[in-house]
């Protein structure tokens, strides 16, 4: 989990529990930018946190974070969709809905 200490050790951070009505989350940031929050989908604590470093390094590599907590307007359920630094919103859903 390089990901994970590189961001540690660059003074980021990760954080595991539950937020808000999702029992369990993972989610990466550095001094600035929320990098990656995760949903815990039925997966150990450390497929968790394997797929959490996965994400920290697409960031790395394009820049683009990845949210399956804050959904988009309109979609419920879960789904995962990313934003660029230019803020442009990609959604990818796995099981959402539209209303």
């Amino acid at each position: 989990m390089k990901n994970i200490k590189a961001l540690i050790e660059d003074c980021g951070g990760i954080t595991l529990g539950a937020i808000g009505s999702i029992e369990c989350a993972a989610t990466a940031a550095d001094d600035h930018n929320a990098l990656t929050m995760l949903v815990r989908r039925s997966e150990t604590l450390i497929a968790l946190l394997k797929r959490l470093d996965r994400a920290i390094a697409e960031y790395l590599d394009t820049g683009e974070t990845a949210d399956e907590i804050n959904l988009p307007s309109g979609l419920t359920g879960p789904s995962r969709w990313r934003r660029t630094a230019h803020s442009t919103c990609t959604v990818k859903t796995t099981h959402a809905t539209t209303r």
